[in-house]
């Protein structure tokens, strides 16, 4: 007889664990863990995800990561506040932590998370195990199918009523059928950001007499994080050491807390469509923060002489041929295993620029206009929208994501699995 579960969890990064904390801090957590809960992920770890390899600084303030803890005596906040990962991250409550500190915080998190799991008779966590596919049958009930990496054998299958499904979004490839020349370093910007191209990058640089020619294809906070790299890691803002193209499809924008913050800058705001209704902050989902606030700022303030910024309609292809340094940061798309019905066709899901649609429920469209009931998409690559309910301003158009939302926003979404 094959297990069955109340929810699959499939992922464990921060997205699939978020609004689990969520739950522990409302006291529902044990509630739905003794529904029957089951936690598959590739990885060792929970909570953390790929977070943690990142070389750069949070797009947000250290603070953001405290708010879900409103009551101090919670057993979470209790443990999570004897760690030091805790009293490092709260250095940084007014300022943009480093990334890794983060993911140290979250990786704490996934440990008490992982021990209410394996602690509960009725749920099970199984890591070094991949969901290769997912089948709903007929009974409207998820075929979950998952291969322990580390011991190859036959497959095993679990039922579960419902679906948490966030493996991570992936980076949109522009130069899969493109041949570059040898000698170039062309990636995309998680493998620059994670530090695995700097060996490259560094022989490219070493002893040169005339600046080095880079592209970075995007306009957002991974594109102006790579630029905060070459500035910070590599000392190549200088105009004797580099010359720079921010190849862009949207304009670059800027958060701001407020309108009268944004006034008092001289930055320029569509009153339609800059201003999140909810909160009236300036570009809240699509502005640069922080650390790339600042750099985006001064290149919009023509800072650095050597940076020039081409819209992609305007895009002189010679420009990305004769540089050394190519670095696409146009992205994410959702990752997603097939998900077949009950006779092997594959359900498919509406999309839009790669993202999985999905309904203020986070269930994802399908083409038809209908949506998969108790199946939950939230992360990179899919998710929430903005809207006069999630807020955000008009002009966004990408997804809503980030630690905050998946606790503040997507926790009270999924409440309906305690009922």
């Amino acid at each position: 007889m094959i297990p069955e579960y109340h929810l699959a969890i499939c992922g464990t990064g921060p997205a699939n664990i978020s609004p689990l904390v969520y739950l522990e801090e409302e006291n529902k957590l044990d509630s739905l863990l003794n529904k029957g809960v089951i936690a598959i992920d590739k990885s060792l770890n929970v909570g953390l995800g790929a977070l943690g390899e990142y070389k750069i600084t949070a797009n947000s303030i250290g603070s953001v990561f405290f708010e879900i803890f409103k009551n101090c005596d919670s057993d979470l906040f209790k443990f999570i506040n004897k760690k030091s990962s805790y009293s490092k991250l709260k250095e940084y409550e007014l300022t943009a932590p480093p990334l890794p500190l983060v993911g140290d915080f979250l990786s704490d998190i996934g440990r008490f998370i992982s021990n209410k799991i394996i602690n509960n008779s009725n749920s099970e966590l199984c890591l070094s195990s991949q969901v290769t596919e997912i089948k709903l049958r007929t009974d409207n009930k998820f075929e979950v199918t998952y291969q322990n990496l580390l011991s190859p054998g036959a497959p095993k299958k679990i039922l579960a009523k419902n679906i948490f499904f966030n493996i991570g979004g992936i980076q949109t490839s522009l130069f899969k059928n493109y041949k570059f020349p040898d000698g170039k370093v062309v990636c995309n910007s998680n493998e620059f950001l994670q530090g695995k191209e700097d060996e490259k990058i560094h022989e490219l640089i070493a002893d040169r007499t005339e600046p080095i020619e880079i592209s970075i294809i995007g306009s957002s906070h991974s594109a102006f994080s790579c630029l905060y790299r070459f500035k910070n890691h590599f000392s190549l803002l200088n105009p004797e050491k580099s010359n720079i193209t921010l190849i862009h499809r949207s304009p670059i924008k800027l958060f701001y807390n407020s309108l009268d913050e944004a006034t008092s800058d001289h930055y320029p705001v569509d009153l339609t469509e800059d201003i999140c209704k909810l909160s009236g902050r300036i570009n809240r989902y699509s502005g640069l923060r922080y650390d790339s606030f600042f750099l985006g700022r001064e290149v919009l303030n023509n800072i650095y002489p050597n940076i020039c910024l081409k819209s992609v309609e305007k895009l002189d292809n010679n420009i990305i041929n004769s540089s050394q340094i190519v670095i696409n940061a146009t992205g994410y798309k959702s990752n997603i295993i097939e998900i077949i019905d009950n006779f092997g066709r594959a359900i498919p899901f509406a999309k839009e620029n790669g993202s999985i649609i999905t309904n203020h429920n986070c269930n994802p469209i399908l083409t038809n206009g209908e949506y998969l009931d108790n199946f939950f998409t939230f992360g990179l690559g899919s998710g929430l929208r903005t809207s006069s309910e999630n807020g955000g301003e008009l002009n966004y158009k990408g997804r809503i994501d980030g630690v905050w939302v998946y606790q503040h926003e997507v926790g009270p979404r999924i409440e309906c699995l305690v009922d």
